[in-house]
């Protein structure tokens, strides 16, 4: 089976590392078994590090990387395994992720810039429940912060050369047909999944007559696109859908929309029978 991701997707993984700045301190827990005369053989106590939340900035660098990734990506198997983004999208998105690392990298050097200070800090408020050594050099700090992009090129059959006799390689490649027939069905339905939530949002500014949102319209261009650059994978009605949405809906100005209740009235038609 030719695999129609193979020459239109490619696999992304991303992993990105933080540090927790939270260490098991065994002395507040014997002193809590102490004070509660309990067994505490399988408790855990999780003492942060600092006072208030100096990587907040960094924890929410980490979360809008994590949202441009889902964003430009989708899911290819149940078990969650590095997602699939259309190969013409690419370039688009490596520059976002790029812009998003560099901020990611530079609210760790504003963090690092006061290290010295948030620790003082720690040792003034924490009193006793203060150990020097739960606090690692800045070196030290720098390396548990990071971010991994891999990129590898979705797998084919044609791509398959192992070694072994003709019957077992004709029934690993039987297997692999089969995979590919299951991600191009996951890849569908999380299209659909994502196309339906947009026309759900849709169809309710629409409903509760709130002022309508031009993003509303641009998140679904931003679907069609993408499932425009991977359509090999996806069934005859999804592809029907999407035209039927590119040109009914993506087109339109929201500017007319909102001054216009008998448009309204046939988007509100129109998102029914698309759902």
């Amino acid at each position: 089976m030719t695999n129609p991701l193979a020459t239109t997707s490619i696999m992304l993984h991303l992993t990105i590392s933080k540090w927790a700045a939270e260490v098991t301190d065994l002395k507040a827990l014997k002193a809590v078994a102490r004070a509660f005369s309990s067994d505490t053989g399988d408790d855990k106590y999780k003492k942060a590090l600092f006072i208030g939340d100096p990587l907040k900035n960094i924890d929410r660098c980490a979360g809008r990387l994590r949202n441009h990734f889902y964003r430009w990506t989708l899911n290819w198997n149940e078990a969650g395994q590095g997602r699939l983004i259309p190969s013409r999208d690419f370039r688009e998105f490596a520059g976002g992720h790029k812009e998003l690392s560099s901020e990611f990298y530079r609210e760790i050097e504003n963090f690092l810039d006061e290290y010295d200070d948030h620790c003082e800090t720690a040792r003034e408020h924490k009193g006793d429940m203060f150990n020097k050594t739960d606090y690692p050099p800045i070196d030290q700090v720098r390396q548990k912060f990071d971010i991994q992009l891999i990129t590898l090129p979705f797998p084919t059959t044609q791509d398959f050369r192992v070694e072994a006799p003709e019957a077992i390689i004709t029934e690993l490649k039987e297997q692999i047909d089969k995979s590919i027939e299951a991600v191009n069905g996951t890849v569908d339905m999380e299209m659909n999944q994502r196309v339906k939530v947009r026309l759900e949002m849709l169809l309710k500014t629409l409903r509760v007559g709130k002022r309508f949102n031009k993003s509303l319209l641009s998140e679904l261009d931003f679907l069609c696109s993408m499932a425009h650059n991977i359509r090999g994978a996806l069934t005859p009605d999804t592809l029907t859908k999407i035209s039927v949405i590119q040109k009914e809906i993506c087109v339109l100005n929201p500017e007319v929309i909102r001054n216009s209740q008998s448009l309204q009235d046939d988007l509100i038609t129109l998102c029914g029978k698309l759902l």
